[in-house]
């Protein structure tokens, strides 16, 4: 949300004042949760994007750092908001790097390929994205079951797509 007046901005910044407040006390309450850290960051993160202050880029940051320190199983949300922040931090490449190394310890989560794919067309890179696709698809083989026939319909989708778009040739898409 846009803060466009003094009034908007008024009440955006007691909202956010609130959810800070909230949050804080389920850290005091148990300060081994990563959940409200997580959380703390998000909402960091979100005042961040309308705000565009400095502070609360930081703020996430750190809040996501602590995450990282209390439980390894929130990986896949914290990396997410980091390469968030990475790009917009305009450090595109960090972003890449979270997920290329956690692609080297998962090599078979497709979910990881789906999100640096996305992410390398987001930065402008679509040869990386759509040669994460290909690999992908031609790692799967043919689809055996109906949880790979949707997997690979949506793979072929996300190439369609770029096609359609004009993001990359057509005769580069069908291989």
């Amino acid at each position: 949300a846009s803060a466009k007046s003094s009034g908007d901005e008024k009440a955006f910044t007691e909202m956010n004042d609130r959810v800070d407040r909230g949050l804080d006390k389920a850290i005091l309450l148990d300060p081994k949760n990563p959940i409200p850290y997580l959380r703390r960051a998000r909402a960091s993160f979100k005042r961040y994007i309308t705000t565009r202050s400095l502070n609360d880029l930081q703020d996430a940051q750190e809040f996501l750092d602590r995450v990282e320190e209390i439980s390894q199983t929130m990986s896949d949300p914290v990396r997410d908001l980091k390469a968030q922040i990475h790009i917009e931090a305009g450090e595109q490449q960090r972003a890449v790097s979270l997920y290329l190394d956690a692609l080297d310890k998962e090599p078979g989560r497709a979910q990881l390929r789906r999100r640096l794919a996305g992410l390398y067309r987001t930065i402008g890179d679509l040869d990386s994205s759509v040669s994460i696709i290909e690999n992908w698809l031609t790692s799967l083989g043919d689809p055996r079951t109906p949880v790979e026939m949707r997997a690979f319909a949506e793979w072929h989708a996300l190439i369609g797509d770029n096609c359609i778009q004009g993001n990359i040739d057509a005769s580069r898409g069908i291989y």
